[in-house]
């Protein structure tokens, strides 16, 4: 039987030197497009990354990760990845699944132009209220995926302005969600998840044989994919965790 691990990356296996427990001797696994770390590993973290590698289970990075962003993750996968919350699949040369590009090509048709207008008009919104937040489209090979707004002082307060301005534009469309992560807010099309992603690869590798299936992540919205897998697990410091039932939490 063959071992599926679909692994969120950000905060599941590595995060910011911010968020990292002081005085543990981290590992730089994550750089920014200078080449600056920006992300690392705990101990702890690297073990269970370095386990994982040898114990035989194909991994596949499930990431809101661009591709760009995910090759400058320095670490040894090689069976793939769903990058881009789900609306890339990359097979292990790291090329996209063009079957699943497809399928999101015909499926981001029908909101190109709600989201043109959605960033149009929060541009115009924090222009008049001087925001300073960059606003903006995340393309892959010249297919417009969704929107992004981030803050260039790390203005929390602006960019939750944008949020909420971005929240009430779409609180009547169906077609359309919001995911906030951090200095980073974003407009998605549904069809856009790592959930469909996961789904699919579930559905190839079943049609080849049985599969076991294990789903890695730190945040709810991880749950959607999660739920799909056989077994699920999250870190002890991530947002999953952080919402059991206050008799749960109380034995950390």
């Amino acid at each position: 039987m063959k071992t599926l691990v679909f692994l969120d990356l950000d905060d599941t296996l590595f995060q910011t030197a911010r968020k990292c427990p002081p005085g543990e001797d981290v590992f730089a696994t994550s750089f920014g497009k200078e080449g600056q770390p920006v992300s690392y590993m705990t101990p702890a973290q690297r073990h269970f990354f370095n386990w994982l590698s040898q114990s035989g289970a194909t991994l596949i990075p499930t990431t809101g990760r661009s591709i760009d962003a995910y090759k400058r993750v320095h670490l040894p996968f090689s069976s793939g990845a769903i990058v881009h919350h789900g609306a890339t699949v990359l097979k292990p040369d790291r090329t996209p699944d063009l079957l699943w590009h497809a399928r999101m090509l015909h499926q981001l048709e029908d909101v190109q132009a709600t989201l043109q207008g959605l960033l149009e008009s929060a541009q115009e919104f924090s222009r008049i209220h001087n925001l300073d937040a960059e606003i903006y489209w995340i393309e892959e090979d010249g297919l417009p995926l969704y929107l992004v707004a981030k803050h260039r002082g790390l203005d929390m307060d602006a960019l939750e302005r944008v949020r909420q301005f971005w929240l009430a534009g779409i609180a009547a469309l169906e077609n359309l969600y919001l995911f906030a992560n951090g200095n980073n807010v974003a407009v998605l099309p549904r069809c856009i998840s790592k959930r469909a992603a996961v789904q699919y690869v579930l559905e190839r590798e079943k049609a080849a044989g049985p599969v076991l299936s294990i789903g890695l992540g730190d945040s709810v919205s991880d749950l959607e994919f999660m739920s799909l897998c056989d077994f699920l697990m999250t870190p002890r410091a991530g947002q999953v965790f952080n919402t059991l039932p206050r008799d749960l939490t109380a034995f950390r």
